[in-house]
């Protein structure tokens, strides 16, 4: 399911520009839907609470971990595949929370948000990117995945290259997110990396 007008033109303004005017415009936006119970709204509102590995930090959004628990668990509460995802990153998919997911299970959640990537959704490319990188898409498979590869290396000579084609495309729909991961695969060799791309990105978001 796509996202609401409100939380793509949020995401559009936090994640896609480096203005602190326009981030919170887009985070009182975020306030605005998640009041009225828009499950992705109160996963990227959360998401604006948990400090600069989520969000630039030259907003000055206040961390807040226990808010953005809070705010993380009732999107996958309300239905939100995107919480679901960030919940299992963000260590917040408890049994309990996972109970309350409507998704008959993780991977459902993540097929949702993969479908989104596929229709060109930058973010949902940058989290799908993530869910391989992170290793989370084990989680997501199950037992039967995990035993595919004999070391973590092996993992992700599996996971990178496939990373790096959704960083690729979020980059390319004007969202630099994926660039510290992007980097990290470039350096261990595991994908092909034109350094030239590197550079063009590098540029774009410094």
């Amino acid at each position: 399911m796509k996202h609401s007008e409100t939380v793509a033109v949020a995401i559009d303004k936090i994640w896609k520009n480096y203005d602190k005017e326009q981030m919170w415009e887009g985070y009182e936006l975020l306030r605005q839907a998640a009041e009225k119970g828009d499950a992705d709204a109160c996963c990227y509102l959360g998401r604006c609470h948990l400090g600069e590995e989520f969000v630039w930090c030259g907003a000055e959004f206040p961390v807040d971990e226990e808010l953005a628990s809070r705010l993380i668990k009732e999107s996958v509460r309300l239905g939100s595949a995107d919480g679901v995802l960030c919940a299992l990153r963000t260590g917040n998919l408890s049994p309990a929370v996972r109970k309350t997911m409507p998704f008959a299970s993780l991977e459902e959640a993540f097929m949702t948000v993969q479908q989104q990537a596929q229709e060109g959704d930058a973010f949902s490319q940058y989290m799908v990117g993530n869910v391989l990188f992170y290793g989370d898409y084990l989680v997501i498979r199950g037992d039967e995945e995990s035993r595919k590869y004999n070391s973590e290396d092996e993992y992700y000579a599996f996971a990178y290259p496939i990373a790096t084609q959704y960083y690729e495309n979020s980059f390319d729909n004007g969202l630099p997110a994926a660039f510290g991961n992007y980097r990290t695969i470039y350096e261990s060799g595991l994908a092909d990396i034109d350094e030239r791309l590197l550079r063009i990105v590098n540029e774009k978001i410094f």
